[in-house]
């Protein structure tokens, strides 16, 4: 039996929802902290939570906002069902966000089941990150 696997950010969305979500809330030292990713210092996870950290007054309306207008990829949709009609289960499995994902697939009406890294932001616009699918033994993605 065949499983279907699919990443979410640039690939479910046209865009890199995560990409738009740190150039737009976070600060540069979202994308220069994997240098030291590149350099074996940090760990994928260590990234993230790094990134994380740099956002500190985000508005959850904006952001939600933001989510609402990411384009699902076209064929996207039509991909679903013809998994569906052949019987092929289709999860996605990413290093992206929750709060993201969970928002455009109600949006979008898609039901998958997704794993990710659980990020959501807090009462005070930070965006909280843990890691529930981190493998310690595996340093190249947070998501396992």
């Amino acid at each position: 039996m065949y499983k279907i696997y699919c990443d979410f950010d640039a690939t479910v969305t046209v865009n890199d929802v995560w990409d738009k979500l740190f150039k737009e809330f976070g600060d540069p030292y979202a994308f220069k902290v994997w240098e030291k990713f590149n350099t074996g210092e940090f760990t994928a996870a260590q990234c993230i939570a790094a990134a994380c950290e740099t956002v500190q007054a985000a508005d959850p309306l904006m952001l939600e906002k933001m989510f609402l207008a990411e384009p699902i990829r076209p064929g996207f949709i039509q991909f679903i069902e013809f998994c569906k009609l052949k019987s092929l289960p289709i999860s996605i499995v990413s290093d992206g966000f929750s709060m993201y994902i969970r928002t455009m697939f109600a949006h979008n009406l898609i039901d998958l089941p997704y794993y990710a890294n659980t990020v959501e932001v807090n009462n005070l616009g930070r965006l909280d990150a843990t890691f529930p699918l981190m493998r310690e033994s595996w340093r190249y993605s947070a998501a396992c």
